[in-house]
């Protein structure tokens, strides 16, 4: 899910739609809380069966799982308490600030976190994950500027917003749900189409280790005899513009292969885009790129069908191959070869892992013959082109669900009980 860049509600009372009324966020909670964090150091406290959700995890999403769990003794020994089911989450800290989440889980939070739970009989927690999902501008401008971007809870319960009835809430709420469970299937089927490559590379290929007898036309051989590694022009500040379709792909924007959302992407001026220079690194729709450097390192995506024009910024890589169809090969072995980890350990540099575009051609591979790379090729170049369609139909589905999520929350559109 991506958040949207829509301004403040309006506030002016005698422009409310009929039967809507102004209060304040504090005004439908039946709690809004945030709790203390423990000390990392004491191992006893992490680690075991208790979802913990931090920050890091609140980016415009639905937690269905959180990376780690706590203990009981943390449970106890702290001011933490459990968040039921539908709590809507806002991220109040620092770099993740007045980002915004929604807990299908019973779970804890650190004290980053804003919990906001639903007074059932005056508000439905997912209008409200959506209200807040739409006024991202507004609630990141109420973030203090001065030292960190913080927010607190009295800010937040002090929030104005612009309330429906319950009935047509919950009717707003279920028809933009709706976008989202239809993205959540496609991205789920991506994950399977995926996995469903990895597990075909490794039944075929991965068996075979260098020094092994390989069969009869297969070799030992470099990634860089397929493809090569190449990333060069680094845009400025004076190339990037307010909103284009044109985009600059940067190293922070790669997160897992096709869930990145290219409306989030930087955009560049047409100016800078027609130099030669620029053409050059133009991306299109199956290329594999890499993130080379600092905490993105190991980050690989697949390049998705796009209304955009995406260019490659400094220090992301594209392969360059020598057919475009062993794009799909190349991915199934780096996401076979538990790449994350390996290459994660070529990284150089005292402060943040760098790694080279020579140390990532010379890995060894084992190239089969091209009777075997043509039969794997004609299976993953679908699972490929499903992936590369999916996303497609994701980023449609997000764009038309925020333009109607904008509309929906002013009461340009309404909706019926």
């Amino acid at each position: 899910m991506t958040q949207t860049q829509n301004t403040s509600q309006k506030n002016n009372k005698s422009a409310l739609p009929e039967g809507w009324k102004e209060v304040k966020l504090g005004e439908v909670a039946e709690k809004m809380i945030s709790w203390w964090t423990p000390s990392t150091k004491k191992d006893e406290y992490y680690w075991w069966n208790i979802p913990w959700i931090r920050t890091q995890e609140v980016n415009f999403n639905y937690i269905k799982d959180t990376e780690i769990k706590i203990t009981e003794l943390w449970l106890k020994n702290s001011s933490a308490k459990w968040i039921p089911e539908n709590t809507v989450i806002i991220a109040m800290y620092w770099n993740s600030a007045w980002r915004v989440a929604y807990s299908k889980i019973k779970a804890t939070t650190n004290q980053a976190c804003c919990n906001f739970i639903a007074d059932k009989n005056k508000v439905d927690s997912k209008f409200i994950f959506f209200n807040l999902l739409n006024r991202y501008s507004e609630i990141k401008w109420m973030a203090n500027w001065a030292a960190q971007q913080n927010l607190n809870v009295w800010n937040l319960k002090n929030l104005s917003l612009l309330l429906p009835p319950l009935p047509e809430q919950k009717s707003i709420a279920s028809i933009l749900s709706s976008f989202d469970n239809k993205i959540e299937l496609l991205q789920e089927e991506n994950e399977t189409l995926e996995e469903i490559g990895k597990t075909i590379f490794k039944e075929w290929f991965g068996k075979y280790k260098v020094g092994d007898e390989l069969p009869e036309g297969w070799k030992v051989g470099k990634l860089g005899e397929i493809a090569k590694l190449k990333s060069w022009y680094a845009f400025k500040s004076k190339d990037f513009v307010e909103d284009n379709n044109k985009k600059a792909l940067k190293i922070k924007d790669l997160k897992w292969n096709w869930k990145i959302d290219l409306s989030d992407v930087s955009s560049i001026s047409n100016d800078i885009v027609e130099q030669e220079r620029v053409k050059y690194f133009k991306l299109e729709a199956w290329d594999v790129v890499l993130a080379m450097s600092w905490n993105t390192t190991w980050k690989i995506w697949i390049v998705p069908k796009s209304e955009f024009k995406i260019y490659l910024n400094q220090r992301v890589w594209k392969f360059f191959v020598k057919d475009k169809k062993y794009n799909s090969f190349i991915y199934f072995f780096l996401m076979s070869w538990n790449y994350e980890d390996k290459i994660l350990n070529m990284g150089y540099g005292s402060a943040q892992p760098n790694i080279s575009p020579s140390q990532i051609e010379n890995i060894d591979l084992i190239i089969p013959n091209n009777k075997k790379i043509e039969e794997f090729l004609n299976i993953s170049d679908n699972l490929f082109k499903k992936i590369i369609e999916n996303n497609y139909q994701i980023q449609t589905l997000k764009n038309l669900r925020d333009t109607l999520l904008s509309k929906l929350m002013s009461g340009e559109v309404r909706v019926k009980d």
